[in-house]
């Protein structure tokens, strides 16, 4: 009973509180839609997708910035700095022949590393409760993932280049320091926001956007930090104990905390837009919230778009079904052809 007051004060005391009911609606709706799956299996295939894209990545920088090798080498590590954990470990190369053969290599490299983006896609579209006719169909889908994909590469350009341009001149540590975080941030949330705008297929304003992409690029920056620290911390000298064991579970549980974060701040914008807060933390007294919560929980994108025939509670049946003999087709006991009927 001393437990049940307790739960009980608490919920009183965190619906009262904005910022701690709004919290918890987000935590609330986080587990609704089961997210760490959904980060677990943006980790699973961004470990398959990460090193196709990256040798699409630098061949391409080779083609472009053949003549400055010294930008391309900036640029290159720039993009491997976003993996502190294992960036220093990832050999990269880069495809070389025939244009023919190149071009072909980066389009097969490409769409092998499609598959994280789009597993993105699919999270980002369930969340949002899109329904499955309103989705992108199969080449859609492949198309807003590449899209996404130069999309990234564009602010990892332009996130290195200014970073030169703005530290250049400059002896101020202090200066450099502060400028490299508020261009590394900035960089994030851009690139938060674009991807929520280019992969939810719903009419959604930037706007609407913004705070969870805020949200997420502070997060992506802080989490990048502690991954620094750790490597230099913890891990400079497990290469050479654990070697190939640990860069593969590092690069695997970076990518996933890295899927959290960008998931979290897409229930953000969901629970801002929706009002689903503030929630009850105990299931026998829901708020009009939960109500809500509940009712948008129920038009899954499987079967909110489905034909009527099939949505929930309709099951096909025949009534009176009696087979014609052959050659009886004239005879009038049998009447009509009997027609399927839907029950409800």
């Amino acid at each position: 009973m001393a437990l049940d007051r307790l739960r009980t004060r608490l919920d009183i005391a965190q619906q009262a509180n904005r910022p701690a009911s709004f919290a918890v609606g987000v935590v609330l709706r986080y587990r609704d839609d089961r997210c760490g799956r959904w980060a677990a299996l943006v980790g699973y295939y961004g470990f398959f997708s990460i090193f196709p894209l990256l040798l699409a990545f630098v061949t391409v920088l080779g083609l472009v910035l053949e003549d400055r090798p010294g930008l391309r080498a900036d640029i290159v590590d720039s993009a491997l700095g976003r993996f502190p954990v294992v960036g220093t470990q990832l050999g990269v190369g880069q495809l070389h022949g025939s244009p023919v053969f190149v071009g072909l290599g980066v389009l097969t490299a490409l769409w092998a590393g499609l598959g994280a983006v789009q597993a993105l896609q699919d999270a980002l579209n369930t969340m949002w409760r899109v329904p499955r006719a309103h989705q992108p169909s199969f080449f859609a889908k492949r198309l807003r993932s590449v899209a996404m994909l130069v999309f990234v590469a564009v602010c990892v350009i332009g996130s290195s280049a200014l970073t030169s341009l703005s530290t250049s001149g400059l002896h101020l540590r202090r200066v450099v320091f502060v400028l490299t975080i508020a261009l590394s941030v900035a960089a994030n949330i851009v690139l938060v926001l674009g991807a929520y705008r280019i992969l939810i297929r719903d009419e959604l304003s930037a706007r609407d956007l913004l705070p969870g992409a805020l949200f997420a690029g502070v997060s992506l920056f802080g989490l990048q930090a502690v991954g620094v620290l750790y490597v230099t911390r913890v891990l400079h000298d497990a290469s050479d104990t654990y070697g190939v064991f640990a860069t593969v579970i590092g690069l695997l549980t970076w990518l996933t905390l890295q899927g959290q974060v960008v998931l979290i701040g897409n229930e953000i914008n969901v629970v801002r837009m929706k009002r689903l807060w503030p929630r009850s933390i105990r299931t026998d007294h829901p708020t009009d919230a939960d109500l809500r919560a509940a009712r948008d929980s129920r038009a899954q994108p499987s079967t909110a778009d489905a034909p009527p025939a099939l949505q929930p509670g309709r099951v096909p049946r025949r009534d009176r079904v009696r087979w014609r003999p052959r050659g009886d087709e004239g005879d009038p006991r049998w009447g009509r052809w009997p027609s399927c009927a839907w029950s409800t």
